[in-house]
């Protein structure tokens, strides 16, 4: 805190100036005829600190300066969006300087890029809405003619619920639905090829055909070069090509996955073994379960590719891979996937309601240390952050703010 003169008093009073610069000691007596030389120090000491003062000011305005410019860069500063509008709808699209996608390789780079760029105005004018795919479909229900829909589907979302509806569509409107997943990483590889068989067949004028990726099937920080094969495979029939997930709240999350502990000691205590883990190792690293970053980058792989990377890596690389392929994100938000899917395919929005399975229907109690223990790890791996640019970009959460 910076001292003022309302600290000088009659008794002896030593003053430590800020930043450890100086420490001026101020006596004064109570005598009437101290008075002048009271006030004389008063103005000094104020004139001292007055530039001590203003330069604080100035280095914290930097500050403040700086981490705007690193938010504007990380979250803001996209590139120029191409509206690609067909008979039935549109598309918001990424340049296509961006086509080629390896986060990985491109990540040092990346960050240095981010870590040094500033910005010239601080106005509130120079804010822009974020250059993100986001599928725009016609308020009055028009369909887009033809297309693929790719789910990816992460665990404890409600992708179960979505799944069976998917199917469900699948027999009832005739669409074609592929899937392939499994618990090893050869899936990954069978997923591929599987897929570029489905997209090889030409679709049909108004054909529409899902995608399920999940555990193995899809590694998202590594496969977006495949991503854009696969859209432009689409794309050049004058299709469309839609890639989707659900997301939830972060820690509500990683609460969610205190179910599987229950489950491997249930399973456990089934083969006749007792696990005795205490909550705090379940918790920690490396663990038997992922959270919904991890999951979102590396699919099944979390174990052996989170140690890897840094919280303000895996935070950067998924932004970046949610900017450049996915065009329908609903965040907590299963009705927003619903309608946006059946307004795609040109059906009723009253049909077909998604139905909700795989809920955990038991009791899960946590102690105060426990669930800080939670919060704590969701932050730490950085899905507090991330989560709050999906609340921000698809929750639309400051829209209130205006543009």
């Amino acid at each position: 805190m910076i001292p003022t003169t309302s600290m000088v008093n009659p008794q002896n009073e030593t003053i430590h100036l800020p930043l450890g610069l100086v420490s001026l000691e101020l006596s004064e007596r109570s005598s009437n005829s101290d008075s002048s030389r009271v006030r004389a120090t008063r103005r000094r000491a104020f004139l001292f600190l007055l530039p001590v003062v203003l330069l604080c000011w100035k280095n914290y305005s930097f500050a403040r300066g700086q981490e705007k410019a690193l938010l504007d860069t990380v979250l803001w500063d996209g590139a120029t969006t191409i509206n690609e509008t067909g008979a039935h709808g549109s598309v918001q699209k990424a340049s296509s300087s961006d086509a080629s996608f390896d986060v990985q390789s491109n990540l040092h780079q990346y960050n240095n890029n981010v870590l040094s760029s500033t910005t010239s105005s601080s106005s509130p004018s120079s804010y822009h809405r974020p250059q993100f795919r986001q599928i725009d479909v016609d308020e009055d229900g028009q369909s887009f003619k033809c297309g693929v829909l790719l789910f990816y589907h992460i665990p404890c979302t409600g992708g179960a619920s979505v799944n069976k509806w998917l199917l469900k569509l699948n027999r009832e409107q005739n669409i074609t639905y592929f899937t392939h997943w499994g618990r090893s990483p050869a899936a990954r590889t069978s997923f591929a090829e599987k897929m570029e068989q489905q997209l090889n067949n030409t679709l049909g004028p108004s054909e529409w055909r899902f995608a399920h990726a999940h555990g193995y099937s899809l590694l998202p920080y590594e496969d977006g070069a495949n991503l854009d094969k696969w859209r432009d495979t689409v794309e050049i029939q004058g299709c469309q090509f839609i890639v989707a997930t659900l997301l939830r709240d972060a820690l509500g999350h990683t609460i969610s996955q205190v179910k599987e502990k229950h489950h491997v000691e249930l399973k456990a205590a089934q083969n006749g073994t007792l696990l005795n883990l205490t909550f705090a190792e379940w918790v920690s690293p490396p663990r038997a379960w992922s959270t919904q970053l991890d999951y979102f980058l590396f699919n099944a792989w979390a174990r052996e590719m989170n140690p890897n990377y840094t919280r303000e890596e895996k935070v950067r690389m998924a932004v970046e891979i949610l900017r450049k392929h996915y065009d329908l994100v609903a965040y907590n938000n299963h009705e927003l996937f619903r309608t946006t899917v059946l307004k795609m395919l040109g059906l009723n929005v009253n049909s077909y309601q998604i139905r909700r399975t795989n809920v955990y229907k038991g009791d899960i109690t946590f102690t105060m240390r426990e669930f800080s223990l939670l919060k704590n790890v969701t932050y730490e791996n950085g899905d507090t952050d991330w989560i709050d640019v999906v609340k921000h970009v698809y929750g639309r959460e400051l829209d209130y703010l205006g543009n």
